[in-house]
């Protein structure tokens, strides 16, 4: 009985031991570690709006600098330092100016440092302000912000004024393209006074507070720069409900200048506080109850249960999976009934330890093994690299990793099926276990890939004849379902310790290796070098920063005219697209458009240049520019899309374009394809008034039956034949000649116009003129303009007649198309006249009765260029339209009744000032 009781004793003090314990550590949880782990919270807050304050900063100084930019790299900034536009920026910027740009000082000064300009307002109230006097010394002659030692060179930052802290930006002046000598500096001054603080208020939703440190700084300002002067930010505790996170700013100069602070209220701790403070008291409350239901259980429970755990440590702990049954009473109480119920668990257990001992085998096996292919997969791979890095370092030798993936695998897929592939993929895991014997070890990665790690090298050589060989093993055709395919794989090598000291960064340097070896044709093997990283590294960046290029508002559209051979008219222009990234600077369209195509954002891209073309030709039209059809160039997964036709008219109506104004340029292997899809597409485009293009003409494997019957309306041979025309008296004789004759003919037996790219000399453009090219494209003519340039080329046609075309050297920039005087130009009728009977593409039957122009039109009727007649058109026979012929006539069109030739209706009135910036925004 003695004992018995000793027993529950023990049960209840264990429980009331337990019962402190907990409770013990409840109150430590709640105390401590939920106090500090939420006060760390409100800290991590409190930084995160401190990181906010300087972003909205940084922005404002980015913004800044651009505004400047803007300024700073214009034409007419170089021409007021030379005295030639005085009134230039008096008129640009202005107190609205500096009301836009939120801007309270300019300061332009010449290349001797010499103060040509300078105005400062109050851009709230938009007054004037006398211009601080230190920030003219720092822009002058001698001072820090006016030097520039090179063109790419900037200055930009924090200054403390003695008016008060500012952002400064300063850039040097250059003409527009950016380039040239430097012809002095342009400094931009915004004050962080009352209205900028309260728009990074408003901005951040924070009570942002400035202290300056000086010599007049305040005791709490210097009491905050002595607990900032070694961390980034200091966390003051103003109570258990309100916070003040402060950080330092530094000037231009790195000098700390500025310490910035915000407020927080700590409502989320506060409410931590009351709630664990209920939740304390509940908690005791409950352990009391617990503490009385364990004494009810004691004396209810734990006595009778006494005599059956007397059998139950009988039970002996068996070595095996066998457990010792209790014996039974033979009664048939509840005791009894319990005696029965744990021998039945123990045969349970038994059964159920021997069955988790076969799961377990089968999730080893799972875990480390391909389910497909049976190979070790990427966990028992890294177990097997990481004990080969190991004996490596012991032995001091080295081992390769050889990084495998099958050559166009997708193709099976699409083609045959799945389930073809998972045979092929079994094939290929057969030949590789046939293939590789003793050491080296296979793994399959997922999808295609698989890797070998071939230990134990001597050289770099045993690891690349091996590939060699592996290469020569899986170059063999294979049978599945009843059809050959023919399998080949791409190889990277990375040999541990030269390529990579871990796991990751040795497969990862094979893998990089692999795709070269792609790039090189497949079917081959690469060994890792150093260089691939950093490529690789450019290529995620350059597809990073693509995603967000069009919102951050760094591609631009620029424009290349296309002239006419016979009247030396700008006739269209091509749209090429640019972009200027912030980091890497300019980026070429041959580097990230095959990025884009590559992953898929290339649609988006191809959305927003049509978009910018119709925008830009909407705002020439509204403003009575001479517009030309401009070429936009579309990438052949943009017609693969479904939508692409309906998505494009969709573009054009919702800018009011009419099609004749686009002409849509693809490559010739696209044109060519039997893409389904594109089939279809291109003869709907065309019949919709869209003229279609070939570019680079030449490069591709055209077939004459394939260009006669394919929607084609302009081809464009490519400039890798113009550039071989030599300039001697023998260039009709070579054979680049003999082959760009043909072209040219062939296109016109098809009625097809045809256009010469990359023209740069005079002897270029005059062999094309004698072969009857129709036009060209080119710097002989002129580079890619801005919209804005090409706008004014546009203008002075008009005013002009025609274009003077100089030619320029390939190393040296090119000027823009250079207009000639009126008193230069032949009237308009006359160069009509002399024109008429060879500008086939464009008269129609009026030149070639027996050839009629896809866009001429004769009689009545409709047509986008000229022809004899009355009709509706956009360009009409007589009557009105955009390019009108002979005599009057109705028609429906934007300009009334024409007269004569291309430029005869299109008078223009572009503005003669460069467009202000600050009003732009």
């Amino acid at each position: 009985m003695s004992k018995s009781l000793s027993l529950r004793t023990k049960v209840l003090a264990t429980i009331t031991a337990a019962l402190l314990v907990l409770f013990t550590i409840q109150y430590f949880i709640t105390r401590v570690v939920l106090f500090d782990s939420f006060a760390h919270l409100e800290t991590e807050r409190a930084n995160l709006n401190l990181h906010l304050i300087r972003s909205v900063i940084e922005q404002n100084l980015a913004q800044l600098e651009g505004a400047v930019q803007d300024y700073a790299y214009w034409d007419e900034t170089i021409a007021h330092l030379k005295g030639e536009a005085p009134q230039f920026f008096e008129e640009n910027l202005t107190l609205q100016g500096f009301n836009n740009l939120k801007i309270n000082a300019a300061i332009l000064t010449d290349a001797k440092g010499k103060v040509v300009f300078s105005r400062s307002a109050r851009w709230d109230s938009k007054t004037l302000i006398p211009t601080s006097q230190e920030l003219l010394r720092l822009s002058s002659g001698g001072g820090p912000l006016w030097k520039h030692p090179n063109t790419k060179s900037k200055f930009s930052g924090l200054l403390m004024l003695p008016e008060g802290p500012a952002l400064v930006a300063s850039l040097p002046v250059l003409d527009s393209n950016a380039e040239g000598d430097i012809q002095g500096a342009f400094i931009w001054a915004r004050y962080l006074d009352e209205p900028i603080i309260k728009l990074i208020n408003d901005t951040t939703r924070l009570d942002l507070t400035l202290k300056v440190l000086d010599e007049n700084s305040s005791p709490e300002a210097l009491k905050l720069y002595a607990q900032l002067k070694d961390n980034p930010t200091y966390i003051e505790e103003l109570s258990t409900s309100m916070m003040r996170a402060n950080s330092l700013l530094s000037d231009i100069f790195g000098k700390p200048a500025l310490i910035y602070s915000t407020n927080i209220q700590r409502d989320i701790y506060a409410q931590v506080v009351s709630t664990t403070g209920y939740l304390f008291w509940s908690s005791f409350a409950a352990f009391a109850i617990l503490a009385l239901i364990s004494l009810l259980f004691d004396r209810l429970v734990v006595q009778r249960i006494v005599k059956l755990t007397r059998q139950v440590s009988e039970v002996g702990n068996a070595s095996s999976i066998s457990f010792n049954r209790i014996p039974e009473s033979g009664s048939s109480d509840e005791l009894a009934h319990l005696t029965g119920s744990v021998n039945n668990m123990l045969t349970r257990i038994e059964q159920g330890i021997a069955e988790r001992k076969r799961a377990e085998d089968r999730i080893y096996l799972m875990a480390h093994y391909d389910q497909l292919t049976r190979l070790p997969n990427r966990v028992l791979l890294n177990n097997y690299i990481g004990k080969a890095i190991h004996e490596a370092n012991k032995t001091q030798s080295q081992f390769a990793i050889l990084f495998m993936d099958l050559d166009r695998f997708k193709n099976v897929n699409d083609s045959i099926g799945h389930q073809a592939g998972d045979e092929l993929l079994t094939t290929v895991a057969d030949r590789l276990r046939s293939f590789i014997s003793g050491r080296a070890f296979i793994s399959r990665l997922g999808g295609d890939e698989f890797v070998v790690l071939l230990p134990d090298l001597f050289n770099t050589e045993q690891a690349e004849e091996f590939a060699a060989r592996l290469v020569d093993v899986l170059n063999r055709v294979c049978v599945i379902k009843g059809q050959e395919v023919n399998v080949s794989t791409s190889i990277g090598i990375s040999v541990y310790p030269t390529d990579g000291e871990d796991i990751d960064t040795l497969i990862r340097n094979a893998d990089t290796a692999m795709y070269r070896a792609k790039e090189k044709g497949r079917n081959n093997y690469v060994l890792y070098c150093k260089h691939m990283n950093a490529d690789a590294v450019q290529r995620l960046q350059i597809e990073s920063s693509l995603r967000h290029a069009i919102e951050r508002n760094e591609l631009a559209v620029h424009y290349q005219p296309v002239a006419d051979l016979m009247s030396n008219q700008i006739i269209s222009a091509e749209a090429l697209l640019r972009w200027q990234h912030a980091d890497l600077g300019y980026v070429s369209p041959g580097k990230f458009i095959p990025i884009a195509e590559e992953t898929g954002q290339i649609y988006a891209i191809g959305d927003w240049v049509l978009r910018a073309v119709c925008k830009q030709l909407r705002t020439w039209l509204d403003h009575n520019v001479a517009v030309v059809p401009v070429a936009v160039n579309i990438s052949p997964k943009q017609l693969q899309n479904r939508h692409f036709y309906q998505e494009s008219l969709n573009i054009l109506r919702e800018y009011g374009i009419p099609t004749a104004l686009i002409v849509f340029e693809l490559t010739e292997s696209t044109v060519m394809s039997e893409d389904e899809e594109t089939a279809l597409v291109l003869p709907k485009l065309q019949s919709a008034g869209i003229r279609i293009a070939i570019d680079d003409f030449g490069t591709g494997f055209s077939s004459f039956s394939r260009l006669h019957t394919s929607p084609v309306d302009i081809l464009k041979i490519d400039q890798s034949f113009i550039r071989r025309i030599n300039e001697s008296a023998d260039s009709e004789a070579d054979n680049s000649s003999n082959v760009i004759k043909a072209m040219i003919s062939m296109a016109r037996a098809l009625n097809i116009r045809v256009v010469a790219e990359g023209v740069e000399t005079e002897a270029q453009s005059n062999f094309l003129r004698k072969n009857q090219c129709d036009a060209i494209q080119g710097y002989y003519i002129s580079k890619a303009l801005s919209a804005i340039e090409f706008g004014g080329q546009l203008r002075n046609q008009v005013q002009n007649g025609h274009i003077k075309t100089t030619p320029k050297p390939r190393s040296q920039p090119v000027s823009m198309l250079h207009i000639t005087k009126p008193d230069d130009v032949p009237s308009v009728t006359k160069m009509r006249q002399a024109n008429e009977t060879q500008r086939e593409a464009i008269d129609g039957e009026a030149a070639h009765p027996t050839s009629p122009s896809p866009h001429s039109g004769n009689g009545n009727g409709n047509g986008y260029t000229n022809g004899n007649g009355n009709g509706n058109g956009y360009t009409n026979g007589n009557g009105n339209g955009y390019t009108n012929g002979n005599g009057n006539g109705n028609g429906n069109g934007h300009h009334g009744n024409g007269t004569n030739a291309f430029t005869d209706l299109l008078t223009v009135l572009m503005p003669t000032k460069p467009i202000n910036p600050a009003a732009k925004n």
